[in-house]
């Protein structure tokens, strides 16, 4: 009689291969980016503290370098939008609010008024370190109207940003891409909030 296979094993008795569950994949540099962390569904991220950058690396690399590119959200006419020329009247430059300072930051691949891409670079931003800043993005369609513009279409937080990509750098020469998605509800906050996040670590599926 041919030996069944026990559903509790992680190694098939007919093939001799394993068959359990996957192990989580080992990750040493890791880092994450959330927006409007479990805000109202119409938060800004014009609004202090609105970005939260963390370094969540195992084994001491430092985070050197933040990049974040609005050309792949899911809504297509986002931008960073400092000088007040691509979306409504009112701007907002990179603002740090919080955590560790950077060491520089820079607005590239103009469109529309605006920026595409912000890449941030720090000093020393160890394991445990984290960093907060605001500033102004707006849909270019509501261009040149009174903030914040028709029913709050100029408040835009993580969920209208999900889909853009995000890619860390690390001293240790690791650089890691991903994409923010929408935060997990926490249980308590009920799932109308506009929070976004971007796990950057390697091993993810």
């Amino acid at each position: 009689m041919p030996a069944r296979n026990n559903p509790l094993s992680t190694t098939s008795t007919v093939t001799g291969r394993p068959t359990g569950p996957p192990t989580r994949t080992p990750h040493s540099a890791a880092a994450s980016l959330t927006i409007t962390r479990f805000k109202a569904i119409n938060a800004s991220t014009f609004n202090t503290g609105s970005f939260i950058v963390g370094n969540d690396s195992l084994n001491g690399e430092r985070l050197t370098e933040l990049r974040i590119d609005l050309s792949t959200a899911l809504l297509p006419d986002v931008v960073f939008d400092p000088f007040g020329q691509a979306g409504d009247a009112v701007a907002k430059s990179y603002t740090l609010d919080g955590g560790l300072k950077q060491a520089s930051y820079v607005f590239e691949q103009p469109r529309d008024g605006g920026f595409d891409v912000l890449v941030v670079r720090y000093n020393g931003f160890d394991p445990g370190d984290f960093s907060t800043f605001s500033l102004d993005i707006d849909p270019t369609s509501i261009k040149g109207v009174g903030a914040p513009g028709p029913a709050e279409s100029g408040s835009v937080g993580g969920l209208e940003l999900v889909g853009a990509t995000v890619t860390a750098t690390f001293d240790s020469g690791v650089t890691i891409i991903g994409q923010v998605t929408r935060l997990p509800d926490d249980g308590g906050a009920g799932s109308d909030h506009s929070g976004g996040i971007a796990v950057l670590r390697e091993g993810l599926p």
